[in-house]
């Protein structure tokens, strides 16, 4: 919740109060696909996110988003510290992945608006 909250501020979507907010965002994570073993180590989060506007309840954004985060052999020798990292680059990835995604959804609406 937090790194969510983190993103959306720096990119300019988290409102200063909840009473200011225009969009409530829920963010549900489906999967963490972890490896049983390994050097190297990708972890693949699969998160749903759904954007509603807070007046008119519509739907503006509900997507599941997958990405990847890969922690290398030489970020750490113990494996619980790769899989650890490899878990929280992998929230990163998505995160991000959600962000892109929904700001070009925001401006293909307002395109279609012709605003």
């Amino acid at each position: 919740r937090s790194a969510l909250e983190a993103s959306l501020a720096a990119a300019d979507y988290l409102a200063t109060d909840a009473d200011g907010a225009k969009l409530d965002v829920t963010a549900s994570l489906i999967d963490l696909e972890q490896p049983l073993v390994g050097l190297d180590i990708t972890v693949t989060s699969r998160t749903r996110y759904t954007v509603k506007d807070r007046t008119t309840g519509q739907v503006v954004f509900d997507q599941t988003i997958a990405a990847s985060g890969d922690a290398k052999l030489a970020s750490s020798l113990i494996a619980i510290e790769r899989l650890k990292k490899a878990n929280e680059l992998a929230i990163q990835a998505n995160i991000q992945a959600f962000i892109e995604q929904f700001d070009a959804a925001l401006k293909a609406r307002r395109t279609a608006q012709g605003g």
